[in-house]
């Protein structure tokens, strides 16, 4: 059994579980649920984890489908589905949950933001000196 605590990018695949289970994605919704799906093809092995949780805090609401009267008692044909609610939807839009990928990205961009001022600065400085003596 996987934990909420263990999964690893919980923000970024609990924002799938939510994007998911949309009924109607504008279009802001809709690339962010394209990017993420992308990058954790994998999301199914916690999406159960994270829908339980999700339910308890009433981001998701779980709707159980009609059971099937049998013999012996209601058997279940058909798995829940889930839907995000008003909470759910105002948890994606205010940044409840930090994207981990958005983060990497943004440090990788900050780091090559430095390399190249820092090599900017650099080649003005040896400009500087070797300006005299060049001329």
């Amino acid at each position: 059994m996987v934990f909420y605590e263990d999964i690893n990018n919980v923000n970024d695949r609990s924002l799938l579980v939510l994007l998911e289970n949309i009924r109607d994605r504008n279009k802001k919704e809709n690339r962010m649920y394209e990017r993420l799906s992308k990058i954790y093809v994998n999301n199914e092995v916690y999406n159960s984890t994270i829908c339980s949780r999700f339910v308890k805090e009433g981001l998701l609401e779980c709707i159980w489908p009609r059971p099937e009267i049998q013999k012996f008692g209601a058997v279940y044909k058909y798995p829940p589905q889930y839907l995000t609610t008003e909470k759910g939807r105002q948890a994606i839009t205010s940044g409840l949950f930090k994207s981990e990928s958005l983060t990497r990205r943004n440090s990788r961009i900050m780091k090559l933001v430095t390399l190249i001022s820092s090599a900017i600065v650099a080649i003005g400085a040896l400009w500087a000196l070797l300006k005299p003596l060049i001329i």
